[in-house]
């Protein structure tokens, strides 16, 4: 585990030469406290009583570290999936560059801010659903992503992660016989790559793997001073399809059942993204809401497609969420946006057509006074979004949210076309109500 990285400032001494110094050269100045960050300088390290949410960014998808008040951690996906010109249609530029892998983008990043409290691991790693695109992609049109010397799985995404920082706990929707999807029936090389790299990780690290329990708060915990913080919780809306009602632990099965699809949907099987995991971090006043790529595409022919509509119903108010489906279409409904209302979303853009200008127009819609950080704006997608520019928040970055125990929290941009981790931008105070 590397400490994180807190540079020494030369303002000084070229000042007294009486010099104006070169920018490039000049190291930021230190600051210590979670609170004291300034633009120009690295981020400072979290501390004890903080909730972090970083929001990473590569360009290849979504990659998401949480630092508990604790020091517990959670990792929420790792991006793997192609470069800029493999897909159709095209992703967007990786950060920094096109010479470091996504999967090494996010390992570099975690290294730096990890706190000594985790012990140089990863406590719970979250896989929402089983894309490229959150857990890594296996092959491509141009050019090919190694495999892990002699373990059998590509060294890419989970992979990518998982052998350079153990991951202690995985948790997923499930396997496909528990509820067949587009991206895992009948095979699928993506998931199978999943399930290698989680046999080799059990062998080497004791690593464990759950099925997401909805409707319960325990299974996401706290691992190290719970006591002291009893308003923190993470609890689990939605998986695999089904869908917490609200009332205790009660859940409700929102999409056909395995048997239901195979006999009369085996054409037209859902799309792993209605079944991804959805939680919401809650840290006293303060809530957060994530989930993966739950869209509502296809609801006019069957009305089951739709699972925002179920999970609006449950959500309630929060202050910030993640854009489901990376703000493209048929997602993000007027029904969960809604109920949710934030205050600040995060949106990882990766492909051209992403966000979606009538998405976009949805979430103002909800909450006129919303800030917008988006990774990117895809190169399609920018004439449709000129009127929406000079509202946002960012454009590009890495984004942090970052908690402190009154509620309070900030958000800082990131600069993500180097991994000096240097502040760009901060918005907030924000106050949770």
């Amino acid at each position: 585990m590397l400490a994180p990285l807190l540079i020494g400032t030369a303002l000084a001494a070229s000042c007294c030469e009486g010099k104006n110094p070169d920018p490039a050269k000049v190291d930021p100045p230190v600051v210590e406290t979670p609170d004291e960050a300034k633009v120009g300088s690295v981020l400072p390290a979290w501390k004890e009583g903080y909730l972090d949410i970083h929001f990473i960014n590569g360009g290849r998808g979504e990659s998401t570290y949480c630092i508990f008040p604790d020091g517990t951690t959670m990792l929420i996906d790792a991006a793997g999936a192609p470069k800029k010109n493999e897909m159709d249609p095209p992703g967007v530029a990786p950060k920094p560059s096109e010479n470091i892998s996504s999967g090494q983008v996010i390992v570099n990043y975690i290294n730096h801010f990890m706190p000594a409290e985790a012990g140089g691991k990863i406590d719970y790693f979250l896989a929402t659903h089983y894309h490229s695109d959150h857990i890594g992609a296996v092959t491509t049109k141009t050019y090919t992503i190694p495999m892990t010397v002699g373990l059998g799985f590509y060294d890419n995404g989970i992979g990518a992660v998982g052998t350079r920082i153990p991951l202690m706990k995985v948790i997923d929707r499930g396997d496909s016989k528990d509820r067949p999807s587009t991206d895992t029936y009948p095979s699928s090389t993506v998931y199978n790559n999943y399930l290698s790299f989680i046999d080799w990780s059990t062998k080497k690290y004791g690593t464990t793997r759950e099925k997401m329990r909805v409707g319960y708060n325990d299974q996401i915990v706290m691992k190290k001073n719970a006591g002291d913080y009893p308003s923190f919780k993470v609890m689990n809306i939605a998986a695999n399809g089904d869908v917490w009602t609200g009332s205790g632990n009660e859940s409700s099965s929102e999409i056909p059942s395995t048997k239901e699809l195979l006999a009369n949907y085996l054409d037209n099987l859902p799309s792993g993204n209605i079944l991804s995991c959805v939680i919401k971090i809650s840290y006293g006043k303060f809530d957060y809401f994530t989930g993966g790529d739950i869209q509502y595409s296809g609801r006019s022919t069957y009305s089951w497609r739709d699972i925002e509509a179920p999970i609006a119903r449950v959500t309630g108010r929060v202050e910030a969420m993640k854009a489901c489906h990376h703000a493209t279409s048929n997602t993000n409904s007027d029904a969960l946006l809604s109920a949710l209302k934030p205050d600040v979303v995060l949106g990882g853009v990766w492909r051209s057509v992403q966000p979606n200008a009538a998405t976009i127009k949805r979430m103002y819609t909800a909450n006129s006074r919303m800030d917008i950080f988006l990774t990117a704006i895809g190169d399609d997608a920018k004439s449709e979004l000129t009127s929406y520019m000079s509202k946002f928040g960012s454009i590009e970055g890495h984004y942090v949210i970052r908690v402190n125990k009154d509620g309070q929290y900030k958000v800082y941009t990131l600069d993500d076309t180097n991994e000096k981790y240097l502040v760009k931008k901060i918005s907030g105070p924000y106050k949770s109500e």
